[in-house]
């Protein structure tokens, strides 16, 4: 398993935590009605990769590419061994479980991507036994968002006059609204997002990647990552 000794050769050691136990989510997003902190437990050793360190190096990319997936963040990625099993697990934490097919879905591509990049430094430590997943975190009981009756009256009488065209991304919202499910496992199709079609390296690219959504309180959230990986 790659160690915080081997990413600290070309990395900063602010962007590496290394442990057993447990690791953290924080959001600092100053809006009210936000997931903002969340524990995860395991029972194995892991080593997490800071959010600034994948915001920091979403920079290149927004330089390179211009499709906005490449680009996009998740909230950790984070290396994890359990029982002699190594894991990469990329974290998307979001308030509601709208917020995960509207947004958090494709968050995971492009950042699968620029991980898979990065980790291609030490490719003696990754051998194909490697399970990869996603994990889609969010508030089951968070407050729902108050939009006034007078807004979904005109919208609703909008779209009744001139329905718009459903666009790529709804068709992609529409699809994983409908096989995402609470503590439950789907799959996300790199090729859903044009993976496929990128013009970078193959062993780069999302194929296929098994995706989680683990459902938390909205006042101290909390994830036991044994009972995620034993969904796999």
């Amino acid at each position: 398993m790659i160690t915080k000794s081997d990413l600290g050769k070309v990395i900063k050691p602010d962007y590496v935590l290394e442990g057993d136990g447990s690791f953290q989510f924080h959001e600092s997003d100053p809006e009210e009605r936000v997931l903002r902190d969340v524990d995860f437990y395991t029972s194995g050793h892991f080593v997490a990769l800071s959010t600034m360190l994948l915001k920091d190096s979403a920079a290149i990319y927004n330089k390179q590419f211009e499709e906005t997936r490449l680009r996009s963040n998740c909230d950790k990625v984070v290396l994890l061994n359990k029982d002699g099993k190594d894991y990469i697990v990329w974290v998307e934490v979001k308030t509601s479980f709208n917020e995960i097919y509207r947004k958090g879905i494709f968050q995971f591509p492009g950042c699968y991507y620029r991980t898979k990049a990065f980790l291609n430094n030490f490719v003696s430590h990754l051998d194909e036994g490697v399970q990869e997943f996603a994990l889609a975190v969010y508030a089951e009981d968070a407050p729902p968002v108050e939009i006034s009756s007078a807004s979904n009256y005109t919208q609703a009488k909008l779209t009744k006059i001139n329905p718009a065209p459903e666009t790529a991304h709804q068709k992609i919202e529409n699809k994983y609204k409908s096989v995402l499910k609470s503590r439950g496992i789907c799959t996300i199709e790199g090729s859903d997002f044009g993976m496929d079609k990128m013009p970078i390296l193959e062993k780069y690219k999302v194929g296929s990647l098994p995706c989680v959504v683990w459902p938390v309180t909205y006042k101290g959230g909390v994830v036991n990552m044994d009972e995620v990986i034993a969904l796999l």
